[in-house]
């Protein structure tokens, strides 16, 4: 009977992890990264939300099978020495395959889901009593600003709040999102493995700049930058705060034989 309850308790408390996103990450690369979930070895995509776009079993073969197609999605990781394998140095301390370590892998992950929970709800806590900063944009503190130029065929100058933000230690996905709002202007960031440092913008790793602004005839201007139109200057990077600035020279809107430069300084802090 004892044994039934807990392999019950075990079930119950298993079915109550999210399959979505890993419970532990292994290794990340310059796009896939490797890492477990309740019951398997997985691959997430970290350039998108949602499951594993691979799973293994939760055996020594699956764990062996899993490595392997990783690096064959990650060529980089090829060129680690097997006695540094990330799979060696720290998945043979766990033994997936004996019940009584599966039970304990069930169990660790519901402390680790506790935990989570309780880190999202003291976060949500704090937004709900920061009076107005929180209705301006969901933050605290006076980090939560942009300011856009923009000179040539469009002249605007604007400072912008911040609307929403999702900051390096909250994200799962590796991405850092934030956007800022003005009266005429808008401005939207994401920055995979984000660190300070000057970057062009680039499909992958995901490093996008969209701005749209109103033009002096009134109507709207978009310019999505994702393949070097735009350079992004990380100055700095913490677990709830990013500051930087961007340049983006002779830039051409959709539709227009006219090119406009655009700098700007950006700042939020959750």
């Amino acid at each position: 009977m004892v044994d039934e309850e807990e392999s019950s308790t075990a079930q119950q408390v298993k079915d109550r992890i999210p399959r979505d996103r890993p419970l532990g990450v292994i290794h990340s690369g310059g796009r896939y990264l490797i890492g477990f979930g309740p019951d398997f070895y997985g691959i997430w995509d970290a350039a998108t939300e949602g499951p594993a776009v691979e799973q293994f079993p939760a055996t020594r073969q699956g764990r062996n099978e899993a490595w392997n197609r990783y690096v064959s999605l990650e060529p980089a990781a090829q060129k680690i020495p097997a006695e540094q394998s990330p799979m060696r140095d720290y998945l043979d301390q766990v033994e997936v395959e004996a019940p009584s370590r599966r039970k304990a892998f069930v169990v660790a992950g519901a402390i680790a889901l506790a935990l989570i929970i309780a880190i999202v709800a003291l976060v949500a806590s704090r937004s709900t009593k920061s009076g107005p900063s929180a209705k301006a944009g969901g933050t605290t503190g006076g980090q939560a600003k942009a300011h856009l130029d923009i000179t040539g065929t469009s002249t605007l100058s604007e400072n912008l709040k911040l609307k929403s933000f999702t900051s390096p230690a909250r994200v799962l996905s590796g991405v850092v999102r934030a956007s800022w709002v003005g009266a005429k202007t808008t401005v939207t960031l994401a920055f995979e493995n984000i660190s300070p440092g000057e970057f062009p913008t680039t499909p992958f790793p995901e490093r996008h700049l969209d701005i749209t602004f109103t033009a002096a005839d009134g109507s709207k201007v978009e310019v999505k930058s994702v393949a070097g139109e735009c350079t992004i200057k990380i100055d700095k990077e913490s677990g709830s705060l990013v500051t930087g600035s961007f340049d983006c020279t002779g830039v051409k809107p959709p539709d227009s034989s006219q090119t406009v430069d655009i700098k700007g300084t950006f700042s939020a802090q959750s």
